[in-house]
């Protein structure tokens, strides 16, 4: 009897043994492995996260074309704040207020406004990080932003980078994905809800519609970049490649108003109403009296 006990005793123990190992390993594998598609790495529970991060392209960015630029916006939410006003009904705005968090502070590095703190990475699916020698501070639409004692309420703090097509010319052709951190004083990475932009870098365009994408996101970039003669002259190609693209009619009337040609403005705000649905009344109405706004000006 003793010998059957100690015979089930032994297998106990190797199957315990077994599957401790297992678990080990288990741990150890996703420790090592690298994030895949659309992973941002560990991202904290809904329920208790203070912080979402989440990175958006301007316009469709999932498929980049080799030259073209890339424009993304990193938006901050405090979800917590969120939580708090959504759970507290007796005094929401306060409890919301308790739960702001300072973006801006001074440190041994000097005052550094949030945008400038921010960690941004981009790596392929497999993980392998790229662009490492990227000044991405410089990539900021305003590099030159003041900290101002700014916080993180209900509202979201946002910041945009631009990717000149120059910086991704050299790469392979194929998916990427880029990520943001923020620092701990911030927020904790174990308290980050991070959601990250992936694209697909594909090979020149050789067609015309797909040419009239490229030059829109160049115009697109220059109008940011406060570059209106670059921004017409970008968009004027992107309509010449494919005139069904609206919103480079936008940036034509925008960029000669801002150079101060309002006739010409007036011209291309006109085409623009034109392309609106009558459905699309309130915008057709808004877009109708600045119109006339602007027309005023001549006289």
């Amino acid at each position: 009897m003793w010998r059957l006990i100690e015979k089930l005793l032994q297998i106990i123990f190797l199957v315990t043994t077994a599957a401790t190992v297992l678990v080990i390993a288990a741990i150890v594998w996703s420790s090592l492995r690298p994030p895949g598609p659309g992973s941002a790495g560990r991202s904290a529970d809904p329920a208790t996260a203070l912080v979402e991060v989440r990175l958006t392209s301007h316009g469709d960015a999932s498929r980049l074309f080799v030259g073209q630029p890339l424009v993304f916006e990193v938006s901050l939410l405090n979800v917590e704040a969120r939580r708090v006003r959504k759970e507290n009904r007796v005094d929401p705005k306060s409890a919301a207020a308790a739960a702001e968090i300072v973006l801006d502070y001074e440190d041994s590095a000097g005052d550094l406004p949030w945008e400038r703190r921010l960690g941004v990475y981009m790596s392929t699916p497999g993980g392998a990080r790229i662009l490492n020698t990227l000044d991405w501070h410089t990539r900021l639409l305003t590099p030159d932003v003041a900290p101002a004692d700014r916080k993180l309420a209900l509202a979201p703090a946002r910041t945009t980078f631009i990717i000149d097509g120059a910086d991704l010319a050299n790469l392979p052709l194929g998916r990427y994905i880029l990520r943001v951190t923020l620092p701990p004083e911030i927020s904790p990475a174990e308290d980050l809800i991070v959601i990250p932009l992936e694209f697909e870098l594909v090979s020149e365009p050789d067609q015309d519609t797909d040419r009239a994408i490229v030059s829109l996101a160049v115009a697109r970039v220059a109008a940011l970049r406060g570059e209106p003669a670059r921004a017409v002259e970008a968009a004027l190609r992107a309509l010449e490649l494919d005139p069904l693209q609206d919103e480079a009619l936008t940036i034509v009337a925008e960029g000669w108003e801002q150079e101060g040609d309002l006739e010409k403005a007036v011209e291309w705000y006109e085409r623009y109403l034109e392309t609106l649905p009558d459905s699309e009344s309130e915008q057709r109405n808004a877009l109708d009296e600045y119109i006339e706004a602007v027309r005023e000006q001549l006289d």
